[in-house]
């Protein structure tokens, strides 16, 4: 890093400024919020970390792990005094978002089993219905004979 006068702004937060614009469109940030330079202010912190943050919602990541860390990090944001109000705001933001989020991945996971539970329900009732047609066939034929038996005892009972 060029520590230039007014320059030195410009090339701390350009990795920044190009990894928000992507998030903002929706696109992985990348290695862009990766790493960040050894000396910053907090504002600049908190953005690189609010931008992780996003990078991980968009990426769809299912790490325990990192979620509750990247929960803890915005919730210090969140509690930093010396942060101004639009940060702690944008950190809100995001932590309602990832709540919502694993609330969605917690209702999605209960669905996948009642889903399996159902397939299941339907494979035996599919079996306990193949067996209760045969049954039914088994009986008709039984009855088609009983019926046979009873006209021709019927027909012998005329003749005499």
């Amino acid at each position: 890093m060029l520590l230039l006068g007014g320059c030195t702004a410009d090339l701390t937060t350009r990795d920044l400024r190009e990894a928000e614009d992507n998030l903002s469109y929706g696109k992985p940030a990348g290695e862009k919020v990766k790493g960040k330079p050894l000396v910053i202010s907090p504002t600049v912190e908190a953005k690189y970390t609010i931008a992780r943050a996003m990078d991980f919602v968009i990426s769809e990541k299912n790490d325990d792990g990192e979620f509750q860390e990247t929960r803890k990090n915005l919730s210090s944001i969140r509690k930093n005094p010396l942060l101004p109000h639009y940060l702690k705001v944008e950190a809100g933001y995001i932590m309602v978002m990832l709540d919502k989020i694993e609330d969605l991945k917690r209702l999605n996971r209960a669905s996948s089993l009642q889903k399996e539970k159902c397939a299941d329900e339907v494979g035996r009732v599919k079996d306990e219905n193949d067996r209760m047609k045969k049954e039914l066939e088994e009986l008709r034929y039984k009855l088609q004979k009983i019926e046979e038996i009873h006209i021709n005892t019927e027909k012998k009972r005329g003749v005499q």
